[in-house]
């Protein structure tokens, strides 16, 4: 989770974003802690959103590196996977006759250079990322059952709805743990006078 204290210091523990990388609980309390996490993840994206606004515009929308995103296009990517990729592919794959086969076209690099991002307002770009997890989390919860067992082929890679969702839960949390870090050290550089308090 990340903390704002006064001094606008950024703390993240993962102890609850990250899944149990054993074998899946297929029952109904494995389902439900699924639902959980995924919601979880909701209530991060909001626990950022509160300091993110703290952060001036050059950092939000700056490159660390040529090969690392930007803040805004991490959530940007976040948005359209949920809106474009992973709720029509649930959709899909448990409305299927046959389990559907999908590419592994999910790439971040790709989907953040299709779009300009860094020319959204952030308050548009959260507003989507709320927006299509949302839905993306109704979708799950409409399921039942025998719905949690359909499965498609990703790439090379066989996955149900058990796997999907977990899939889900370590992608995004690795890319909330990367923002929570990234505005971390923000707040270094502000120690040093860079940024404004």
């Amino acid at each position: 989770m990340v903390h704002a204290s006064p001094s606008c210091h950024y703390i993240m523990t993962d102890s609850r974003s990250s899944a149990d990388s054993g074998s899946i609980d297929r029952s109904g309390e494995g389902r439900e802690a699924l639902l959980g996490q995924l919601r979880y993840l909701t209530d991060e994206l909001e626990a950022l959103e509160n300091v993110i606004h703290l952060v001036p515009e050059g950092l939000r929308a700056s490159r660390p590196t040529p090969d690392e995103l930007t803040i805004k296009e991490i959530f940007g990517v976040i948005a359209t996977l949920d809106e474009e990729v992973r709720r029509p592919r649930l959709e899909r794959m448990t409305q299927a006759d046959e389990p559907p086969s999908f590419s592994e076209s999910d790439d971040a690099d790709e989907i953040a250079s299709a779009r300009d991002w860094n020319g959204h307002a952030l308050d548009d770009i959260l507003e989507r990322v709320q927006s299509g997890r949302r839905k993306l989390i109704d979708t799950f919860e409409a399921l039942d059952a025998a719905q949690w067992d359909a499965s498609a082929t990703f790439g090379k890679e066989e996955r149900d709805v058990y796997e999907l969702a977990l899939h889900i839960i370590r992608e995004d949390s690795e890319r909330l743990r990367t923002i929570s870090y990234r505005l971390h050290d923000s707040t270094l550089t502000d120690r040093e006078g860079g940024l404004p308090t």
